[in-house]
């Protein structure tokens, strides 16, 4: 039983792995962070140049909730804000059917 037919430098790994398992894992820590911001930023910029996306009604679900929903699709894809989707579908949503088509006209360039 004392034998152990694993290498030295197996055994000599396990035993570091059993040591430092409760310490949290940082290796490239500051990497990950600079491109997480970097990705961020460049999210950002998308959004300032693509303020209006394009919306297609037209041939499209004339259901209220669905022109919403779309509306919603094309946001998230256009990476706006949780906030600012949520202003949008609460705008679109405090009014009639006239309501929900002028505000995606307001929002969006839609045809």
């Amino acid at each position: 039983m004392g034998n152990s037919i694993l290498k030295p430098s197996t055994v000599q790994m396990l035993r570091e792995f059993r040591e430092n398992r409760h310490k949290p894992f940082r290796r490239n820590m500051s990497v990950r962070v600079a491109q997480r911001t970097s990705a961020n930023n460049c999210r950002k910029k998308r959004h300032n140049l693509a303020a209006r996306p394009h919306l297609k009604l037209v041939g499209e679900d004339g259901n209220a909730f669905s022109i919403i929903g779309r509306a919603i699709k094309v946001a998230k894809r256009e990476n706006w804000s949780a906030e600012r989707i949520k202003q949008f579908r609460d705008e679109a949503m405090a009014g009639d059917y006239d309501n929900v088509l002028a505000t995606c006209e307001k929002w969006f360039k839609c045809d």
